[in-house]
């Protein structure tokens, strides 16, 4: 005697045993994908009178601490690491907070992606670690940025989110505020 199961339009179920579950997944990368964005971050420290630490690059323009991210750091990682290996500053990526993600165009036609990045707390005095980059580190009152001369135009961006308006005039750039920072 055959068997035969009734279904009615728009009825789901289908006659016969249930479906296999579904085999686990499998993630293949099997070509490096071509550079399309520049990945970093920007870290904001200041001292126990609330100035900003700044570098004077040896092309005589002022930049924060910060630099690209290494595979598989998180932004925060990336913002001790290089606040460490610029400055000998040392501080916890616990520390370290994400304000926001800024998108601006970089050299080469590469999109730029910076996370502007808030250390509350290090240990250390600067010191220049990359003689062949940066000429010294230089803690600045936040009133007087705009009186620098020449500043790295993502540094800006980056102070421009701790301290909206400080720096007049910055050019356009996509702003993306992580929530709870």
């Amino acid at each position: 005697m055959e068997h035969t199961q009734r279904h009615e339009p728009g009825d789901d179920r289908a006659a016969g045993p249930p479906p296999a579950p579904p085999s686990p997944l499998t993630l293949i990368e099997n070509r490096p994908p071509a550079a399309h964005a520049a990945v970093g971050a920007g870290v904001v420290v200041t001292d126990g009178r609330g100035r900003v630490l700044l570098g004077l690059a040896r092309d005589g323009v002022w930049e924060l601490p910060g630099g690209k991210l290494d595979p598989g750091e998180s932004f925060e990682q990336a913002a001790v690491r290089e606040l460490r290996e610029e400055t000998g500053l040392a501080a916890a990526a616990a520390d370290a907070r994400v304000l926001a993600v800024l998108v601006d165009a970089a050299a080469q036609g590469l999109a730029r992606l910076t996370a502007a990045v808030r250390v509350t707390r290090a240990e250390g005095e600067p010191a220049v670690t990359e003689p062949d980059r940066i000429d010294r580190w230089q803690w600045h009152e936040v009133a007087a940025l705009p009186g620098l001369g020449s500043l790295f135009r993502p540094s800006a961006h980056v102070l421009d989110v701790v301290w909206p308006g400080v720096l007049p005039g910055l050019p356009p750039v996509h702003r993306h505020a992580v929530r709870g920072a």
